[in-house]
């Protein structure tokens, strides 16, 4: 019944013109008749839950009915938040202002809403801290924010007036990030997502990865950046990637390593998350993005609806090509 109701819903908010341009794609690339693959697609919906991003993204059309079964799918992934995760209690985790005034111990840096603070208090902070990092409250996958450095040239009150405008309202001091991890990429701070599960009195980490800039102020997989998986021991063992499909095993800019890589600090960093996630109420599978700094880390924001595309790229499977929902259904089931 869930997959039927999924399904009617997912056909209600569908770009049929996304799903038939997928059908095309994929045609073109397997030689695959189109409507067969169109017909695939439908299929994966109702069987997987999955949508047609689902399936051009974990390259669905060279699994078989085995493998499939293992993914983390679209609707799948919603069916974990709905278990988990409280509606209204969510909402005071994904708004970036709330999660900073409930949360501040793991925030560990200088912050300020404009709309909550005079004019001359913003000119203090903007002074004191030269560069800061400006975002909405409420906008995700790094819309909206932006990088914005004092200079000579600076005119604060527009600056202030522009960023009322746009309601980028939460002001942040930028995060100086660890510099062995600078050293991947310096323009943007570089996050280490870890999803979080907490089971009665015990957090426990599902899945870590680490995105990485390309040479943009944010990091963010969808604006332009990679990611990679890393494992238990903090270690890069698998390439980057990045959303059109490109694979890195050296970061293209500053050509340093990417496999290989050990993460300093990394179980403090899974220890900031883990301590968070034991505080937040009613919300018990969350997406943290971690910054590790030079002795310490600290938490950039909190998803409690976690992005389910980093969890299953084709660059970070095993050979055998299956997904992590037996994993994520052991820990969540006891299965």
């Amino acid at each position: 019944m869930k997959k039927i109701k999924y399904l009617f819903k997912r056909i209600k908010g569908m770009s049929f013109s996304n799903m038939f341009d997928t059908a095309k794609e994929v045609s073109k690339e397997t030689g695959k008749n189109r409507f067969l693959v169109l017909f695939d697609i439908i299929h994966c919906g109702y069987k997987y839950m999955a949508g047609f991003v689902d399936y051009k993204v974990f390259k669905m059309y060279n699994l078989n009915e085995e493998q499939r079964a293992t993914y983390i799918t679209r609707g799948v992934n919603n069916n974990y938040v709905k278990l988990l995760n409280d509606p209204e209690a969510m909402k005071k985790v994904d708004n970036k202002l709330e999660f900073n005034k409930n949360y501040n111990e793991f925030v560990k840096r200088d912050w300020i809403c404009l709309t909550e603070v005079s004019f001359e208090e913003f000119e203090t902070f903007f002074k004191k801290h030269k560069s800061i990092i400006v975002k909405p409250v409420d906008e995700m996958c790094g819309k909206g924010v932006d990088k914005i450095t004092l200079d000579e040239n600076t005119n604060i009150k527009q600056i202030y007036d522009d960023l009322l405008k746009n309601n980028q309202i939460l002001i942040e001091e930028c995060v100086k990030q660890n510099s062995k991890i600078a050293s991947l990429n310096p323009s943007s701070v570089n996050t280490l997502r870890v999803v979080t599960l907490k089971k009665e009195n015990e957090v426990k980490v599902l899945f870590t990865a680490l995105r990485i800039g390309n040479g943009k102020s944010v990091d963010n997989f969808n604006n332009g950046g990679m990611f990679t998986v890393v494992n238990e021991n903090g270690v890069i063992t698998k390439p980057a990637i990045s959303k059109d499909g490109t694979i890195y095993d050296v970061h293209p800019l500053t050509h340093e390593k990417i496999v290989g890589f050990k993460l300093p600090n990394f179980e403090i960093a899974l220890d900031t998350a883990k301590k968070c996630a034991a505080k937040i109420e009613n919300v018990r599978y969350i997406g943290f993005d971690v910054v590790i700094t030079e002795d310490s880390a600290l938490i950039l924001e909190a998803n409690p609806f976690p992005g389910h595309d980093l969890y299953q790229s084709v660059a970070h499977l095993d050979k055998d090509m299956k997904g992590l929902k037996p994993k994520f259904d052991a820990e969540i089931f006891g299965k």
